[in-house]
């Protein structure tokens, strides 16, 4: 019967312990704050702002490009270009055409969705994804009146990293702002 009791004993006050180790990691331990840089266009022309944890690095000035950044902590890039709208009848068939180009470049697609909408800062955005063998590829246009962003995210869909850029694509295309 001692033995019973010490037992019980034994486990509640491990139970205890455990009980108060969770509640010191959970709720006294300061948990990382995020922190964000901002990241301007090689022209100054744009900016948007980056979670640091994704570590990514602005890449050296390109001709193709208006900006773009690699993280090789995740494996992962953002490509930024933009085009002029202006004479441009109709935006979606734009679109729907850099989508079937761009797309037709990778091999063994699948998930290719349809566009969706929203709305940044009173600019209509639209966005597609697929992937590709172990990549997922998320596209968004940001129009403005006479120009057209386009975001190309690049993403390491085989990874075990703590944080995934996936969740954090529109956060970052809701950042963008005109200088």
């Amino acid at each position: 019967m001692k033995k019973y009791i010490i037992l019980i004993i034994v486990l509640i006050l491990l139970i205890i312990i455990a009980c108060g180790a969770f509640v010191f990691w959970k709720y006294i331990i300061p948990k990382k704050e995020s922190t964000y840089s901002i990241i301007n266009s090689y022209d100054n022309s744009f900016s948007i702002e980056v979670d640091n944890v994704f570590e990514f690095a602005k890449q050296s000035s390109s001709d193709d490009y208006d900006l773009v950044l690699k993280s090789e902590t995740y494996n992962s890039e953002i490509y930024v270009s933009s085009f002029g709208s202006s004479r441009v009848r109709s935006i979606e068939d734009v679109l729907k055409s850099d989508k079937e180009d761009f797309s037709s470049k990778f091999q063994a697609i699948t998930n290719l969705s349809e566009f969706s909408t929203f709305d940044v800062s009173g600019n209509k955005v639209y966005e597609y994804h697929f992937t590709s063998s172990n990549r997922y590829i998320q596209n968004y246009y940001i129009v403005l009146e006479n120009k057209v962003y386009v975001f190309d995210f690049d993403i390491d869909k085989n990874n075990d990293y703590e944080y995934s850029l996936e969740d954090y694509t529109e956060e970052i295309i809701k950042s963008f702002k005109v200088l």
